[in-house]
């Protein structure tokens, strides 16, 4: 009975194997010991076509295991700082920064990013190869500084273990003539229509005299005015503002010519701000809706010019709502604070809060609070756990 079995299961065997089309390939039975009923198959020598198989996205290690199976770029600096000791101002620095892939696989460059606009990136290579080097050749503009100098570029790669390398140009800027107080002439006006005036010091720092001959603003909105204090070593510049000033916000050069070769020419910035006398801030403050709890809004009055201002009341558009005024420095600076309490309704349009003072230019004063709606709170889709099935109690 057991070799009949036995039988049985080498006739199961083979029609399985004919089934999967491989009856073809040579499937022998090598064996059928009739010991009751001990049967040995020896394994088929199958030579079909290798069927394909469907693989799964790696999940979870498997995933990490794959990107650490991956050739990875590896980013190697030499020097980050070029120190190039002392320059002249107006003499351009220029460096050619290095770094090197000692990775396995390529090392992309993504960005190459100055921070200063007195810094200028060249042509580079945006791929390298393994085992080469990279060149960056970068510039650094040094007119209008002086002193101790640092400006620096910053390197994006898709190396994962340093993803950005920052280079650095430092040093010494050395002015030929020094400007004092600043080598910017800055006026805040109250206007367009104001007229002022900024006087700067120029000292020769070299050893040899230096004749200025002229001084010539680009600009119509501003005058230049030359005054020789000592011949070839000291002299004043006046930079007048000449209205109405259309260059506002705009930086300007003031260009003075110099009878020295090596540089003919050197420059006074002027940058101009028009802010009025009694300022609002801010104008526009936001607050989100629907107001969860009572808040207090603050805002300031301030006062430059040299005639004191004093708030003398504040009205909202909204009725009902508390306003406080707060003084910081009489006639100067003042808070008002406006109370949104805790579930109010307020139109779409927002709150006009109108400040009064007692200088007739400024009499009123207007910022406005202006409510935006918070979308609800996204509510996740999540679907229902079925529940644990009983064991059956019958």
């Amino acid at each position: 009975m057991m070799c009949f079995d036995s039988m049985r299961l080498t006739q199961r065997v083979f029609v399985g194997f004919r089934r999967r089309g491989q009856a073809s390939a040579g499937l022998r039975v090598w064996a059928l010991v009739a010991a009751c009923g001990s049967i040995t198959l020896a394994a088929p020598a199958v030579a079909a076509e290798a069927q394909p198989v469907a693989t799964q996205p790696a999940s979870g290690g498997d995933a990490a295991a794959a990107t650490t199976q991956r050739a990875l770029p590896k980013v190697e600096v030499g020097n980050l700082v070029h120190d190039f000791g002392e320059a002249w101002a107006g003499t351009p620095v220029k460096h050619t920064f290095t770094l090197k892939n000692v990775g396995e696989g390529p090392l992309s460059i993504l960005q190459v990013h100055a921070t200063c606009g007195c810094t200028l990136a060249g042509k580079f290579d945006k791929v390298v190869a393994p085992g080469a080097a990279w060149e960056l050749p970068a510039e650094l503009r040094t007119t209008g500084m002086h002193g101790q100098t640092r400006k620096t570029i910053n390197v994006t790669t898709d190396d994962p273990r340093q993803r950005t390398v920052t280079f650095m140009f430092q040093g010494r800027v050395k002015t030929r003539l020094s400007i004092k107080p600043q080598p910017v002439a800055y006026f805040t006006l109250p206007s367009r229509d104001t007229v002022a005036k900024k006087t700067l010091t120029i000292t020769n720092e070299l050893k040899e005299p230096v004749v200025i001959k002229s001084a010539k603003s680009k600009s119509k909105s501003y005058r230049a005015e030359l005054r020789e204090v000592e011949k070839g070593r000291k002299y004043e510049l006046d930079v007048i503002t000449v209205p109405p000033i259309e260059d506002i916000a705009q930086q300007q050069i003031v260009e003075l010519e110099t009878d020295n070769p090596e540089f003919p020419t050197a420059q006074v910035r002027v940058y101009t701000v028009v802010r009025a006398r009694v300022t609002i801030a801010p104008p526009l403050l936001r607050f989100g809706i629907p107001i969860q709890k009572t808040v207090r809004h603050r805002i300031e009055v301030r006062n430059t010019g040299s005639t004191l201002v004093h708030v003398t009341g504040v009205k909202t558009s909204v009725p009902g709502l508390k306003t406080e005024i707060e003084e910081i420095q009489k006639g100067v600076t003042y808070a008002v604070l406006v109370t949104l309490p805790e579930g109010a309704e307020l139109p779409d349009a927002g709150v006009m809060v109108t400040v009064h003072t007692d200088d007739p230019e400024f009499a009123e004063l207007i910022a406005r609070l202006q409510p935006v709606r918070f979308p609800p709170p996204a509510v996740s889709a999540t679907r229902p756990t079925p529940a644990a099935s009983q064991p059956s109690t019958e």
